[in-house]
């Protein structure tokens, strides 16, 4: 497979896929494996989260560095919002001041 079949892209009906030809198909799988997968959405710091599915795996959602390297994977974005949330209130804790003994 060239570089160009792997950025060939059609009208997928998933409404957020962005129909990379060559995992609908193109590699010679049949419907039922087909990966849908969204463009990257950006987010602060450089981190990226895309959204994928199958039809036997159902839907996920990954979290990855500015680099690509996947962070976390979820079933929802309210997953990895939960995850990020967590971060946060550890992070914060490191600036608080040492407790009084």
């Amino acid at each position: 497979m060239s570089a160009d079949d792997v950025r060939e892209r059609f009208a997928c009906p998933v409404s957020w896929c962005y129909g990379y030809s060559w995992c609908h198909g193109g590699d010679g799988a049949d419907p039922s494996s087909w990966l849908h997968e969204s463009a990257a959405q950006h987010l602060p710091g450089g981190l990226t989260v895309t959204r994928w599915a199958t039809a036997l795996d159902g839907e996920h959602w990954a979290l990855h560095t500015a680099g690509g390297a996947e962070i976390h994977e979820a079933a929802s974005p309210g997953e990895l919002a939960d995850l990020l949330a967590q971060v946060l209130q550890q992070l914060r804790s490191l600036t608080d001041p040492p407790a009084e003994v």
